[in-house]
């Protein structure tokens, strides 16, 4: 389903001309859902770790052109914005979900 959505939005600007080049772009496509799935599912599950066993973490996450490190305390987790509330040296920090690339 996913995969079908993707192409069709991109399908217009496809060129006609090769077939072989087509089916190259549309694999290129499904290799990054993929990946996108496995790394979400990764980043996930270290989350959930963390909320409740562990809460001191380092989040890298990308910010104005630039990845920033921080390491901090994870609070909680608000799903109705899709941030991140953690604690650095007690200051409330809220982190976008869509920014975030690693927690360790």
């Amino acid at each position: 389903m996913e995969k079908e959505k993707v192409f069709n939005q991109l399908a217009p600007s496809l060129p006609s001309k090769s077939l072989k080049k087509n089916r190259m772009v549309v694999s290129i496509i499904e290799l990054k859902i993929i990946r996108d799935k496995v790394v979400l599912r990764k980043l996930n599950d270290m989350l959930a770790q963390k909320l409740f066993y562990d809460p001191p973490a380092t989040i890298k996450y990308w910010e104005k052109g630039y990845y920033k490190t921080i390491e901090c305390e994870i609070n909680k987790f608000d799903s109705e914005r899709n941030k991140l509330e953690v604690l650095e040296n007690g200051e409330k920090v809220l982190l976008s979900m869509d920014c975030i690339v690693i927690i360790e």
